[in-house]
């Protein structure tokens, strides 16, 4: 703890320090009476960017910008020296919930269809955003509720229990672009096809496998009781005689021997946990073999395509417990570092993941074990420079966990105080993340300091980088407060969604241990 304490004391005083023009960041995406924008998403065409963000409608629960109400997918595109394009809608809430209420749409969902149409509650979200040679590749999820009693409540389609109880459901989806972002394909639902894929993977007994294949359906609701097992079995909160009971009732629901049904206990949490997303922010593309592989930090199970997201293979995250908000870097070969916000808001460290096999398995996911990163209870964005030597990572998270409660109230106000977007290098030391240091200093000396470096000062939150390799800088997108003056932190991030570029030589830290340690 005394190296964290040491890094965020620096980084306090090289923020406070450090002298920042809003020309270097402008907005993208620009709250205004009618939308907010939040969740950034970010690729590379040619030399062009793709920004993507979620075009949220409404205000529920006096918050702004909550997640509640109906959600958008938009886009707008810049190249070199250009202005960015007007708004591109790749996802409409609306229309896409009229689909799914269509008998004659490849989406249709009778559960769906029989909810009114001025109680229908469509979010298009938590998106990941890929660029396979002149292709983009964009996998989402849509919640979406089941009753007619919400009134755009939360708690009526945004609730783990309602999800469970089959009256609200988590969906994944897919789209593209072959056109650079200006036209985008119909949203095509890929649930049922990810769920089978995992179930042929992960469930090893075929007399299973085969009784819980009418769970996997995407377009049926789940009846109450075997939702209702499942929930408990991925829980295992009440003990083992509640466990053994709801096996045993799932297996009566399902026809298969109960004993059967135990011994895939970690398969079945993996397959119906309740957490369904993807990211949110980028996947990753990489060589493998004779294509170009995507891997997707989806949740509850990895998700990788050899074909630019037509079919799709299964990842074995079973080892990651305590993550949630996942991104991934490509450091070169077959080898993934993957960075995870922890579930527990107040555990304030990054929790990291690798992959050696290209995605089909990673390690138990935990804090660097000398310098753990910090986190202030937000998403974290990494993004691999593959062809340094060695290779590394630069990961961008908020740094903030010194001030205090997330929230405060500021003359009658409540304010958001997660602050301090900053990076970091991370590089692969014996097989392990190890943050970059000033100096060269040793991890776990006195005078070792992480090399965190400012992106933005004040308000911020998520954010998405890309790596532009013939320029040799990152490209990023991330959530900001858009005013100036002393109380830029103390404005919401979700004013703006801003771009900056960040030449690879203003990324600074040394591999741990490379130099003498000096003050």
């Amino acid at each position: 703890m005394r190296v964290v304490a040491l890094a965020l004391a620096l980084v306090s005083a090289f923020l406070v320090s450090a002298v920042w023009a809003a020309d270097d960041a402008p907005i993208v995406f620009k709250r205004n009476k009618e939308f907010c924008y939040r969740i950034p998403s970010l690729a590379m065409v040619g030399d062009s960017y793709v920004a993507v963000a979620q075009r949220r409608r409404g205000i529920f629960d006096e918050r702004p910008c909550a997640d509640d109400g109906n959600i958008d997918l938009v886009a707008r595109i810049a190249g070199p020296g250009q202005r960015w394009s007007k708004e591109v809608v790749i996802v409409d809430a609306d229309r896409l919930g009229w689909e799914m209420s269509d008998k004659a749409s490849p989406i249709y969902d009778p559960d769906f269809a029989v909810v009114a149409p001025e109680r229908r509650l469509v979010r298009a979200g938590a998106q990941s955003l890929v660029a396979v040679g002149r292709r983009l590749v964009l996998m989402f999820t849509v919640r979406y509720n089941l009753e007619n009693a919400c009134d755009g409540k939360k708690i009526c389609e945004n609730s783990a229990r309602n999800r469970f109880r089959g009256d609200a459901k988590d969906r994944f989806f897919i789209t593209s672009s072959d056109d650079g972002g200006r036209h985008w394909a119909p949203p095509r639902r890929i649930h049922s096809q990810l769920l089978n894929a995992c179930a042929d993977r992960l469930v090893r007994n075929p007399a299973v496998r085969k009784a819980i294949s009418p769970l996997l359906a995407d377009d049926r609701r789940m009846a109450p009781a075997a939702s209702e097992a499942l929930q408990f079995i991925r829980q295992n909160t009440r003990g083992p005689k509640a466990l053994a009971a709801n096996l045993l009732q799932l297996a009566d629901l399902i026809g298969v021997a109960g004993d059967a049904l135990k011994a895939e206990q970690s398969a079945l949490k993996t397959l119906f946990d309740a957490d369904v997303r993807v990211g949110p922010g980028n996947a990753v593309a990489f060589p493998h073999k004779d294509s170009a592989r995507i891997v997707f930090p989806s949740i509850p199970f990895g998700v990788y395509s050899d074909d630019g997201g037509k079919t799709f293979g299964c990842g074995d995250t079973g080892a990651i417990r305590l993550g949630s908000e996942r991104q991934i870097a490509w450091m070169g070969g077959d080898t993934l570092l993957m960075t995870l916000r922890h579930r527990d808001d107040d555990a304030k460290e990054r929790l990291f993941s690798i992959s050696r096999d290209g995605g089909l398995t990673w390690t138990a996911d935990a804090p660097i074990a000398d310098a753990p990163i910090p986190d202030a209870a937000a998403q974290g964005s990494i993004v691999g420079i593959w062809d340094a030597n060695p290779p590394y990572a630069v990961h961008f998270n908020l740094v903030n966990v010194d001030q205090g409660p997330i929230r405060q109230r500021k003359k009658g106000t409540d304010v958001d105080l997660r602050s301090n977007l900053s990076s970091v290098k991370l590089f692969l030391e014996n097989g392990q993340p190890e943050p970059g240091t000033r100096r060269g200093c040793a991890l776990g000396t006195a005078r070792a300091a992480i090399a965190f470096e400012p992106v933005w000062p004040g308000s911020s939150g998520y954010s998405a980088p890309v790596y532009d390799e013939p320029r040799r800088e990152i490209g990023i997108l991330f959530e900001a407060g858009d005013n100036k003056g002393p109380d830029l932190a103390f404005r919401a991030y979700q004013e703006s969604i801003r771009f900056r570029l960040l030449p690879l030589s203003g990324v600074r830290g040394q591999m741990p241990g490379s130099g003498a340690c000096s003050q």
